[in-house]
């Protein structure tokens, strides 16, 4: 529920990660599908798609069956974002001011949600103690977390943080609090059977989408008062995006 040209810079900025080469494995970018995340990919996009349709939902009143569709393919495709779609209950209702009928929209839809993934969701409960029990040390890496080529990417979604708190954006909530979650999941597991480096790819996203809403919005500023400037500078952080990717 963005104006442009907030989503067209989150979908370029986006290659940042996706073309990234400071890991293989941790899923995110091209190197992690080639190397086999197939599923970890998957679900990662799909629970951006669920943050935002599930926002306009509550808003709309509309989209039960779809956000049920959604969330049952997030359970269904990795455990880690179906983790966090279930944390993410928490925060969802205050997305919009009308937080009690938004609480019950919710109530439904991570009921159908269950219902669709129970088949798979409980036999793994049941049977856990028939897979294999693995233990993680915690792997914590800044250059990972922010690469130096995305500096002024990372201040921009800092800058972010600040403009849509002063803004008070509630559309943003669903974002902030994926991205508060992994950033103390990331440097709170050790010694788990879930790696903390799965969380890595989430707050990348995050960093990158945030700093698309920021620039967005500078840029919708100037194009209310120099239309001719809005394209000129537009067109300019293309390039150096596509470039610097």
């Amino acid at each position: 529920d963005m104006k442009f040209p907030i989503p067209q810079l989150g979908a370029v900025f986006s290659l940042f990660l996706i073309f990234l080469e400071n890991y293989n494995f941790y899923v995110g970018n091209l190197t992690s599908l080639m190397s086999g995340e197939f599923s970890d990919n998957m679900s990662i996009a799909l629970l951006f798609l669920f943050i935002g349709l599930i926002y306009k939902g509550m808003k709309e009143k509309k989209y039960l069956i779809w956000n049920c569709l959604l969330g049952t393919a997030v359970m269904l495709t990795h455990p880690i974002s179906g983790l966090l779609l279930i944390l993410l209950f928490i925060t969802f209702p205050f997305q919009t001011k009308d937080i009690k009928r938004n609480i019950v929209y919710l109530v439904y839809v991570y009921l159908g949600i269950f219902l669709l993934s129970a088949f798979w969701s409980l036999g793994v409960l049941y049977y856990r103690d028939y897979t294999g029990t693995m233990q993680w040390d915690s792997k914590i890496r800044l250059d990972e977390l922010f690469p130096v080529h995305w500096l002024p990417l990372i201040l921009s979604a800092g800058s972010g943080i600040v403009y849509a708190t002063v803004k008070k954006e509630r559309k943003l909530i669903g974002l902030f609090s994926l991205l508060w979650i992994s950033l103390l999941l990331y440097f709170s597991l050790d010694k788990s059977f879930v790696w903390n480096t799965r969380f890595l790819p989430y707050l990348s996203f995050g960093i990158l989408l945030l700093a698309a809403y920021f620039i967005g919005s500078m840029l919708i500023i100037v194009k209310k008062r120099a239309p001719i400037f809005f394209i000129l500078a537009f067109v300019t952080i293309l390039g150096v995006s596509v470039y610097g990717v």
